[in-house]
């Protein structure tokens, strides 16, 4: 099945090199940091599966090296370094 991590993990090459060899997600299922929610049902599933990759990535320890990669490439979907795309709006200033 196709879905956003499986297509992104493609695009990005997420599995080779550097940082990404310290990754506590490293080996995990990408879809967990890559949320899809149409209904009310699938927005709460979204909100725990959101906090549940939270928790993952403040154990990391490469998580600031995750971050970077996310805001260097402007990446608009998932969670990366534990915050989510409007998370990381804020960090470059663009919303308030």
């Amino acid at each position: 099945m196709t879905t956003p991590g499986t297509i992104l993990k493609q695009i990005i090459n997420f599995d080779v090199g550097g940082w990404r060899q310290d990754a506590a997600c490293r080996g995990m299922d990408t879809n967990l940091f890559f949320e899809d929610a149409e209904t009310n049902e699938d927005r709460a599933r979204a909100y725990h599966q959101r906090e549940q990759a939270k928790r993952i990535c403040a154990t990391c320890t490469v998580k600031e090296e995750c971050l970077n990669f996310a805001l260097e490439n402007k990446l608009d979907y998932g969670i990366y370094g534990g915050l989510t795309y409007r998370n990381r709006l804020k960090v470059r200033g663009r919303i308030k």
